[in-house]
């Protein structure tokens, strides 16, 4: 993990997208509560505007004079800054030097595994492991603290910048939430603006006061590692629900949305709806699998757990095409009221995306 993955280039808006700005302008004070000492309260789902497919129960604080800017396309982010300086990203395609800032999206360098409760940064590497990655960057006092919120997991992470090659500001702020799909991980960063003598730790202080203050404090995790005999069974169990992706992938192949839809979960069905769960099969999981000539050699396996409860294994593998390069892909298949079945499929995904990025 390198100084410009943990800074995850917060101040770089040199993106080739477009920055459009939302045309309610003003629309940030007026989906926000104001709140004593300058600062105001703003709904997650509102203030990462669409970002996530799903609700995250959680509340911000940004400065009262603080504005929204959303990134096209969305997956880019959300910012948050005066008025002033989002107009400047709006001519420049860049945030003005010194500017203070918020800016949401989702990260692929850390990542939250739900069956060890713990956040990652790739294979090997957790909590434990995070600071010590920070600080080999050139950072200093960096303090971690980890919160449950109305049950979605954040790590926030203040560190020292000034020894770090390139840094321009002596503080640097971030919160990493976990989405609970998947291994996602949502990235709020906070780079202070260069005027303030406190370094931007009152705007800290109010941010994380809103979103953790109704949550439980909890300590880093210290990663389990499991012995030969605990590795020898969850490989063995493992064989047992590769059956149902290797069916899933076989359908998949011939074309078959029918057959398919017959190994989903029942849960997802009923959530999702049929006709939305036809639509994804038809649109881009079967034209990914039109050009499958054979399965890789790469074979992952790790836990997972669906938003159900019910739990099983995640198959990250990889199709080989008639034509082209190797394209990587998940099977997620859990037991459910004791039939095995299909939680989700992800497309172009692999195990290791948080530690190559």
């Amino acid at each position: 993990m390198n100084a410009s993955s943990l800074a995850e280039r917060s101040l770089l808006f040199g993106l080739a997208a477009v920055l459009v700005l939302l045309a309610t302008g003003r629309a940030g004070e007026a989906i926000a509560q104001k709140v004593e000492s300058g600062f105001k309260v703003v709904k997650f789902d509102e203030a990462m505007k669409d970002q996530l497919v799903r609700s995250l129960p959680l509340k911000l604080a940004f400065p009262a004079d603080y504005e929204m800017l959303a990134l096209d396309p969305a997956i880019n982010g959300t910012v948050w800054a005066r008025r002033d300086d989002l107009d400047h990203i709006a001519r420049t395609k860049k945030p003005p030097p010194g500017a203070g800032l918020f800016h949401g999206r989702l990260t692929a360098s850390i990542g939250y595994d739900r069956a060890r409760d713990a956040f990652i940064c790739g294979p090997g590497c957790d909590e434990k492991d995070i600071k010590a990655n920070i600080e080999k960057t050139g950072a200093d006092g960096v303090k971690l603290q980890k919160h449950s919120v109305n049950g979605v997991p954040i790590l926030l992470i203040e560190m020292g910048t000034a020894n770090m090659a390139g840094a321009t500001r002596k503080k640097l702020y971030m919160a990493y939430i976990a989405v609970l799909i998947d291994t996602n991980v949502f990235l709020i960063s906070y780079s202070p603006p260069l005027d303030r003598a406190d370094h931007g730790s009152a705007t800290w202080q109010a941010f994380t006061d809103a979103l953790a203050r109704t949550g439980t404090s909890l300590e880093p995790a210290v990663a389990h590692l499991a012995s030969p005999v605990e590795d020898f069974a969850r490989a063995a169990r493992s064989e047992t629900f590769r059956p149902v992706a290797d069916a899933f992938i076989a359908a998949l192949v011939a074309g078959d949305a029918a057959a398919s839809i017959k190994l989903v979960s029942p849960s997802l069905l009923k959530q999702a709806g049929l006709d939305t769960v036809q639509g994804n099969l038809r649109d881009q999981t079967l034209p990914f699998f039109a050009a499958f000539r054979e399965l890789g050699r790469s074979v992952t396996v790790a836990r997972t757990a669906d938003d159900f409860g019910s739990e099983g294994f995640v198959f990250y593998l990889t199709m080989v095409p008639k034509a082209g390069e190797a394209r990587d892909f998940a099977v997620y298949v859990v037991e459910e009221n004791g039939a095995k079945v299909v939680a989700n499929i992800l497309l172009d995904h692999n195990a290791f995306k948080a530690s190559t990025r």
